[in-house]
């Protein structure tokens, strides 16, 4: 029986893979670039800023640093903002909170996931917050994982976990914790790794309660 659900936040929650493809793609072209390689841009879902950083500082041929500095300073005129919450949310969790558990695992920054979740005011919602920046390595590891489920004395067959990338899916994997995929038509990666697939979080509900018969 599922007791404890384990998202990850970006892509999953709030809609800011999506916005982070269009962002590097339209950041290369004001730079020079053409046609940026819109695949080669989806291949970042799910990765750490560094990763980014040096796609970036690769394909603009420049250092690193300012590869990142360029780039926030890009991001600083185009915010993530509370819009780009996935629509229905705050009503999905609001209700799967009276029966389960809920957890955050994300690559993201600690500061951004607790900044977006308390603007848009779901924060209450979640048991615990966890942000690979805070461990030694990020996803596809299995590290966060691993370390969620010994830190909060959980039982592995009694969670399940929901990501939107491969690297995520794959990390839920190598943990031995059965993984729910949600796919995007946008970003169309494959997930079919994944245990069960979903199109929207609105299909969680019924997909949770089928899985526990």
């Amino acid at each position: 029986m599922i007791k404890t659900i384990i998202f990850d936040f970006d892509g999953v929650l709030i809609d800011t893979e999506k916005k982070g493809v269009i962002d590097n793609y339209n950041f290369l072209k004001i730079n020079g670039i053409e046609r940026p390689n819109l695949e080669e841009l989806k291949e970042l879902v799910g990765t750490t800023d560094i990763k980014n950083y040096e796609y970036i500082s690769k394909v603009l041929s420049i250092d690193i640093n300012k590869a990142k500095l360029t780039l926030e300073k890009y991001i600083e005129k185009n915010p993530y903002t509370i819009e780009l919450f996935f629509e229905g949310t705050n009503g999905i969790l609001e209700c799967l909170n009276k029966k389960y558990s809920l957890i955050i695992a994300s690559n993201s920054p600690m500061e951004f996931i607790r900044k977006m979740i308390n603007e848009y005011g779901i924060e209450d919602y979640f048991y615990k917050i966890y942000s690979c920046r805070d461990m030694v390595a990020p996803k596809p590891s299995p590290e966060i994982y691993n370390y969620i489920v010994s830190s909060c004395g959980l039982n592995k067959d009694e969670c399940i976990v929901v990501e939107d990338s491969l690297i995520g899916v794959e990390a839920a994997l190598k943990a031995d914790i059965k993984v729910i995929g949600k796919e995007d038509d946008f970003l169309n990666i494959s997930l079919n790794k994944a245990n069960y697939l979903i199109k929207d979080l609105k299909e969680l509900p019924d997909l949770l309660r089928r899985i526990d018969i």
